[in-house]
């Protein structure tokens, strides 16, 4: 089984045969965009909890990423895969389960040429994460960076592609 996620634009989560898949909690919505936004990073436990409960006391931000890992979990029971791989403290989504909008690309603007870059261009949804907040400072500080980071790309992919039409 595998899964189709889309974080360019507003964000959607299916199978791959199209059935809409939700978390229970934004907070574990939240965990499921940034690791996607990681696809090789093994992200570690503590940087979660930063990023996610910035308030509470590292024991109970602990607590409530285990909690939230619960959720995640029991969201991919019914479909029999395993949507994280853990490595001591450290967590990563299982890329091999998901297809990412995001993963799509930034591999076709690495491939350099201008049908990459227009194929690209055409899985450009709109603004990363749109309209999502989960009201913790640097969840959602992370989310306007690196919206803009990734808009700012795909302008100057524009542009470029543009130039090379009247070329």
């Amino acid at each position: 089984m595998s899964f189709k996620l889309r974080i360019l634009g507003r964000p959607r989560l299916e199978t791959a045969g199209g059935e809409s898949v939700s978390l229970a909690t934004r907070k574990a919505e939240a965990l499921l965009y940034y690791l996607a936004a990681h696809p090789n990073d093994w992200i570690p436990r503590d940087a979660l909890c930063a990023l996610l409960w910035p308030r509470s006391a590292p024991e109970q931000a602990r607590a409530s990423l285990r909690q939230e890992l619960a959720v995640f979990r029991k969201a991919f029971r019914r479909f029999d895969v395993v949507p994280l791989r853990t490595d001591g403290d450290k967590l990563t989504l299982s890329h091999e389960v998901f297809e990412t909008d995001l993963a799509a690309f930034y591999a076709l603007l690495n491939q350099g040429t201008a049908a990459a870059r227009e194929q690209a261009l055409s899985i450009y949804g709109g603004r990363f994460l749109k309209e999502v907040s989960i009201k913790s400072n640097p969840f959602d500080d992370w989310a306007r960076q690196s919206a803009s980071d990734i808009e700012t790309r795909a302008l100057r992919e524009a542009m470029r592609h543009l130039e090379d039409a009247q070329s």
